[in-house]
């Protein structure tokens, strides 16, 4: 093998790293705001009568939440700092934390102005939503612009990580990150130990 024909394996083997790395990376959740930073929250365009602030109350995601206080005749907010291209994430997920039951109206929307959304109804505390990007077929993926959560009453929530993720089954299923709790689970025991003297 000439010099020539070592520097193109080897500039082969960087490039097949190199993409091996980037489709591990696609598995990592990519959280695209948390709002700890004031210009996200600054960022965010909420209708007339919507108030929107920073909030060290209920973070699910280090140290802030942003609070979102809907008025009697509901509205909305829209976040459009989000990357364009959402090809490679199976969902997009979110943390709310709601102070009353309620429902949420999730919308995003593309470069086009094609939307899609999805309802969610919110119980009071933690709520973890998502939404599985393969459902939203009017998109594209490659050129997204905003997310919008949309309240048709009163309420006030606090809202924390909006990121694209890998799918949750069981999120999907149970509304939360949770899991089976059983009495059933055999542990390991000792079968020639002594009973206790007063009994079990």
């Amino acid at each position: 093998m000439n010099s020539q024909q070592k520097s193109l394996s080897l500039w082969l083997l960087a490039l097949t790293l190199f993409s091996f790395s980037n489709l591990l990376g696609q598995g990592r959740m990519n959280v695209i705001a948390s709002f700890e930073d004031e210009a996200q929250v600054s960022a965010i365009k909420a209708s007339d009568g919507v108030s929107v602030s920073s909030s060290t109350r209920f973070p699910a995601w280090r140290d802030r939440s942003l609070e979102v206080v809907f008025p009697a005749s509901g509205g909305e907010i829209e976040f459009t700092q989000v990357p364009a291209d959402w090809r490679w994430r199976e969902a997009l997920i979110g943390f709310v934390w709601s102070m009353q039951p309620g429902e949420l109206e999730c919308v995003l929307a593309d470069s086009a102005g094609n939307t899609f959304n999805k309802t969610f109804a919110l119980k009071t505390g933690a709520n973890h939503i998502q939404l599985k990007l393969s459902r939203p077929v009017t998109l594209d993926l490659q050129r997204m612009r905003s997310v919008k959560a949309v309240s048709k009453h009163s309420g006030t929530f606090y809202f924390d990580y909006i990121a694209l993720d890998r799918f949750h089954q069981l999120l999907e299923e149970r509304g939360r990150f949770d899991v089976d709790y059983t009495m059933k689970v055999e542990t390991p025991h000792v079968p020639w130990a002594r009973p206790f003297v007063g009994g079990p």
